[in-house]
């Protein structure tokens, strides 16, 4: 009997499902071309709700910290493999501020997509614009009655 040194193709589709959401990841948070306010907003709200669902189909904890010069999404390893990251700067003239005040800012989303409740706003020139994060998991733009 001849032994077959090679992997299945199971194993092959689970490697390439892997590296397509790591591959999505970066592509979610890549600013966009346009300079808004809103537009980076936007991505923000989009890499987070990445991070959120990869957190609950990898079975795994995903961290998003959030600085004065952007965010990082940080997957945890597996034994033996190498921690993914993705990187984002803010926009020119963009400052953060988080509702407790403190930066850097950790969003920690565990295997069933929970967290710690937040409040992030972003503001350049006039404008600002905010996101909460729920418990729960839930991600939705911050209305101007609840800015605080």
């Amino acid at each position: 009997m001849r032994r077959d040194a090679g992997f299945s193709l199971i194993e092959m589709l689970i490697a390439l499902a892997i590296m397509a959401l790591a591959a999505g990841l970066v592509v979610m948070t890549a600013p966009g071309p346009s300079g808004r306010l809103a537009d980076e907003t936007d991505a923000l709200i989009r890499s987070l709700a990445s991070a959120r669902d990869l957190a609950l189909i990898e079975n795994r904890i995903v961290t998003v910290e959030i600085t004065e010069t952007g965010y990082e999404t940080r997957i945890a390893r597996r034994l033996g493999a190498p921690e993914t990251r993705a990187t984002a700067s803010w926009g020119a003239d963009t400052t953060v501020a988080t509702g407790d005040g403190r930066l850097p800012a950790a969003i920690v989303f565990d295997p069933v997509g929970l967290t710690e409740p937040v409040q992030i706003t972003l503001f350049r020139g006039g404008a600002k614009d905010g996101i909460v994060i729920e418990s729960s998991g839930r991600i939705g733009r911050l209305s101007d009655d609840r800015q605080t």
